[in-house]
């Protein structure tokens, strides 16, 4: 089940290690397939390790590591906000680096929607929602 606000978990900074990679990639692919999303973070799981999904694919311990191009106000959604929108302002294009499922060290350039996407979920490893980062859209 996907954790809705006002879960307190949602607005907690993810501060541990990754313990058990391969059963909460797993739980997380289960709800991942469940659910009409393009990405998920393992605290929306009420997990507390530094997971997300984006279209699938598992990235541990993301970071951005460098923001490039403008920032763009985007409509954005939310699975723990649900039948809310929200306008946010992010940027275009992101560099991430992440341990993938196998224990790799990988870095990645997302552009566009990816980026958005990517980011979304970045912020919900820090306890961030997009109530707090963007417009309430009536």
């Amino acid at each position: 089940m996907i954790l809705t606000i006002p879960n307190p978990i949602l607005r907690q900074r993810v501060t541990n290690s990754p313990t058990c990679i391969p059963a909460t990639v797993c739980r997380m692919w289960f709800h991942f397939t469940d659910v009409d999303t393009v990405g998920l973070a393992a605290p929306q799981l009420g997990i507390c390790e530094p997971i997300i999904l984006v279209y699938g694919v598992p990235m541990i311990k993301p970071k951005i590591i460098k923001k490039e191009g403008a920032k763009v106000i985007g409509v954005e959604g939310c699975k723990s906000i649900p039948n809310k929108l929200y306008k946010v302002n992010r940027w275009s294009s992101v560099h991430v680096e992440f341990v993938d499922y196998y224990g790799n060290l990988k870095t990645a350039v997302f552009n566009d929607f990816h980026a958005r996407i990517v980011q979304h979920e970045i912020d919900h490893l820090h306890g961030i929602l997009i109530d707090e980062r963007g417009t309430l859209i009536d």
